[in-house]
């Protein structure tokens, strides 16, 4: 069927020529298909999530996709995708060989990284969603902390930021999953 490819379409196809560029050497242009591929994956969950974004702004829709790696299992996700954006961003600004900032490890390390993300997220539709923060979800049984409030440590101070007692994210696990569709 012809017509406009999608999303994901387009994600994979800069993926493959990211890889025929590297077979040949070409390492800027494999830099800005890296780049191509990360703002496509940002404006993709920008629509997924329906974000109120003008239009096809890039930055922004990556500032709320960050957003969407706070919990301890997404992190390592954010910090990937932080790298692709600036390994990326190098190829799209004409530099002097001599002081390349993206050594060919990082660029086989950042194509390395794009597959797995379009691998393992998108292709078992598992990227993270939108989702409510913890304390804004439920209630904290160990410190007794109501939803809205942040859990304190037994000095009475708050714990630091995403760091919620293990009973509160159980909770918190607990009512996603009654949430979520089977």
């Amino acid at each position: 069927m012809i017509g406009i490819p999608g999303p994901l379409e387009k994600m994979q196809q800069y993926l493959l020529t990211a890889q025929r560029h590297h077979a040949n050497n070409e390492l800027d242009s494999v830099l800005n298909q890296l780049r191509k591929f990360v703002e496509q994956l940002v404006l993709h969950l920008a629509k997924k999530n329906a974000w109120d974004l003008q239009e096809g702004n890039v930055h922004l829709a990556f500032s709320k996709t960050k957003k969407l790696f706070t919990n301890q299992n997404k992190k390592m996700l954010g910090i990937y995708l932080d790298f692709l954006k600036e390994i990326g961003n190098f190829g799209s600004h004409h530099q002097n060989e001599e002081k390349r900032l993206a050594t060919r490890e990082d660029i086989e390390y950042g194509l390395h990284i794009a597959n797995r993300i379009f691998d393992d997220y998108f292709l078992t539709n598992e990227f993270p969603q939108n989702q409510p923060e913890v304390i804004d979800v439920v209630a904290c049984p160990h410190c007794e902390q109501p939803v809205g409030k942040p859990c304190i440590k037994a000095s009475g101070k708050p714990v630091a930021a995403n760091c919620e007692h293990i009973a509160r994210k159980e909770e918190y696990k607990k009512v996603i999953a009654a949430r979520s569709p089977k």
